[in-house]
C-alpha cells in the first residue's frame, strides 16, 4: 500500500505526478497490506451476493470488478469513484470503466450531486444499475 500525507488518497497503485502536483500530497511510507479477490472473500466466508458494491479504492477500480466477475451477474448497482485524469500510475479512467461496466449489463445511471459542473471533470462518484 502506498501510504500518502493525505490518508484518503493512499492506494494499491503508486501516486503519479498529477496526484502529486495538483492535491500537493506526497508518498509517507509503504505498507504490505493482505489482497482478496472479492469472488474468492465472499466464497470463502460464505457470503451473499450483494445488491450493490461500493468502490473508492483511488484508481484501482476495474482490478477491484475483475475480482468479482463471479458476483456481477447478481449485483443490482455499482457506486465507484470515477476519474477522468490520472492521477496514479495504472490507474482505470472513467471510459474504460464505463465499457467494463456495460459489457457487464449495467449502465450509467447518475453522477453525484457533487459533481463540478462548467468546467473539467476531474473525479465524482457515479451510479451504475444492473441493465433491466
Amino acid at each position: 500500500m502506498q501510504v500518502t500525507d493525505f490518508s484518503d488518497a493512499s492506494s494499491l497503485l503508486r501516486l503519479g505526478e498529477a496526484g502529486r502536483n495538483e492535491f500537493k500530497i506526497r508518498l509517507a511510507s509503504t505498507q504490505e497490506v493482505e489482497v482478496h479477490r472479492l469472488d474468492d472473500y465472499s466464497r470463502l466466508h460464505g457470503l451473499p451476493t450483494p445488491d450493490l458494491i461500493k468502490l473508492d479504492v483511488q484508481g484501482y477500480e476495474l482490478r477491484v470488478l475483475e475480482g468479482a466477475e463471479a458476483l456481477l451477474p447478481s449485483v443490482r448497482a455499482v457506486l465507484t469513484e470515477v476519474s477522468f485524469r490520472s492521477y496514479y500510475d495504472g490507474q482505470v479512467l472513467f471510459p474504460e470503466l464505463l465499457h467494463f461496466l456495460e459489457n457487464r449489463g449495467f449502465h450509467l445511471h447518475a453522477f453525484d450531486t457533487t459533481t463540478a459542473l462548467g468546467r473539467p471533470l476531474t473525479q465524482t462518484n457515479v451510479l451504475f444499475l444492473r441493465a433491466t
